[in-house]
Parts: C-alpha cells; structure tokens; sequence
C-alpha cells in the first residue's frame, strides 16, 4: 500500500483515484496529527460494505435464537425497570436536578 501525506496528496489526487480505479490501487493519505484515511476502489468498498452487512445479519440471527429459546444473548446486559429508574433518577441528581424540573 502505497503511504502519502495529505498534502502531497492533494497534488496528486487525481492520479490517486485512477490509479484506484483502475489498477486497484489502494493509497493511505496520512494526516499531520490526525488518524490516516485510505482510498480504495468501489469494489474493494462495496465488498467490505457487504461483508459487514452479513456478519451483523449473522449476529443478529445468533441473538434472536438465544432468544426465541429465552436466553440472554452473551455480551448483553440485562437491564430490570427498576434498574433503569435507579439510573434515571441518579443521573438526574448527578446533574443537579430534582424529579418535578425532569418533568
């Protein structure tokens, strides 16, 4: 993979996206202080794009099984009304606030 920075990138930002286009070329545009960015072709995109989708159509298969056989999927907290209000009213106090101003 090609590494630029962003300033010569922008120089060369046109040769960049062709080269991604048609040659698959695939540039990192490293950024003074900053996470970098990579230019990819649509295909490569568009793959991982797709890949992504599957896998959190797989999830959420996987969760509605635990589910439908009354389980709690792993990783997931189970969350009681009255732990929610405990909350609720620890957050208000936490901000100052008293319940009749949430109101």
């Amino acid at each position: 993979m090609d590494s630029v920075p962003l300033r010569e990138a922008r120089n060369r930002l046109g040769k960049i996206c062709t080269a991604a286009a048609h040659a698959g070329t695939v540039t990192e545009i490293t950024r003074h202080g900053g996470d970098p960015v990579v230019v990819i072709p649509r295909s490569a995109y568009e793959e991982l794009q797709r890949l992504r989708r599957a896998d959190v159509e797989r999830q959420t298969r996987e969760a509605a099984e635990y589910l439908r056989r009354g389980e709690i999927p792993p990783g997931t907290e189970r969350v009681t009304r009255e732990d929610l209000m405990a909350s609720i009213a620890d957050n208000g106090a936490d901000n100052g606030m008293d319940r009749q101003e949430r109101a």
